[in-house]
């Protein structure tokens, strides 16, 4: 009897703490966010959230707040401890979109800023008919992103920056992302995730279509590569390569790769063909990510 009775006090004290954190994140003291409603159906980075013209569902608006209480917590403890990191929590606050999937799903995107210049997308999925949400929303970073967006002498990004489609069967979204090292790697990286049914996101895919050449060639760091995804089957694809070069020539045709998907429904390389032994390594990204590790989570490098 005393063992049941500790356990039941123990629950007690759990569900009491629980329900405080959640007070703590969701208080009066919380903003209510209200989101852009763009006539294209698509974001744009950078965005300021005063853009806003519509008020978020409150279990949205709850769901963003606890990312932010919880990422507000973590970078304060590990990335301000010095003094000239003036943290507050409501600069962490961006701009929120709504788009709508076709499967008559709402997708919020919502941008976190953090302090140094960072930020990151969270991509939240909500069904107004079953009030079902994406718990832990799969996020991008957008620090490049915002950036280069505006950047008039990169021809790298290209609108849609979030579309969707069906792979095996499964309604995906597909999320345009910018990986940068300097002037060691410029890329854009379309990353694939699959909707499941619990509206969670699983990364399926990480597609590099567009790169800066890092080398030198005849005088020029301009030439650029450009791949091509073509899906074969339900559940293979073939990804072709080739170099741009900045003179008006045919575009250099460097080899492909063919990528299945594996029992965990996430593709991998499952062969390599290259015309040119030297040119081997561009066939999959000109970033310095382990191959296979890249197809599936794209570039790993952040700053």
């Amino acid at each position: 009897m005393k063992y049941k009775l500790s356990v039941t006090v123990l629950l007690l004290v759990f569900f009491s703490a629980l329900q405080f954190a959640k007070a703590s994140v969701n208080d009066e003291s919380s903003p209510t966010l209200k989101a852009i409603v763009p006539a294209d159906n698509d974001i744009t980075p950078g965005s300021s959230p005063d853009a806003g013209q519509e008020a978020l569902p409150a279990i949205v608006n709850d769901e963003i707040n606890s990312i932010v209480y919880a990422d507000f917590k973590s970078v304060e403890k590990n990335e301000c401890g010095t003094e000239d990191c003036q943290l507050k929590i409501e600069d962490m606050y961006g701009s929120v979109f709504r788009i709508k999937a076709p499967t008559g799903l709402d997708l919020y995107v919502f941008e976190e800023i953090g302090p140094m210049g960072w930020s990151n997308y969270y991509f939240i999925f909500y069904d107004a008919k079953s009030g079902k949400l994406t718990k832990k929303p799969a996020y991008i970073y957008g620090k490049w992103l915002d950036m280069f967006f505006e950047d008039k002498n990169s021809s790298l990004l290209k609108r849609p920056f979030v579309s969707f489609t069906e792979i095996d069967g499964n309604e995906s979204i597909i999320i345009e992302d910018y990986g940068h090292n300097g002037t060691e790697y410029n890329a854009v990286i379309y990353r694939y995730f699959r909707i499941n049914d619990d509206l969670s996101l699983t990364p399926i895919l990480a597609f590099e279509e567009r790169a800066l050449w890092p080398l030198e060639i005849d005088g020029s760091y301009r030439n650029t590569i450009v791949r091509k995804l073509q899906f074969t089957g339900k559940k293979s694809a073939e990804i072709s390569t080739y170099l741009n070069l900045t003179k008006n020539e045919e575009p250099l045709y460097l080899g492909k790769i063919t990528i299945e998907m594996t029992d965990k429904g996430q593709f991998k390389i499952v062969k390599k063909n290259y015309i040119d032994k030297k040119y081997e390594f561009a066939l999959v990204t000109l970033s310095e990510t382990d191959e296979q590790q890249f197809i599936i989570g794209g570039d790993s490098l952040f700053y």
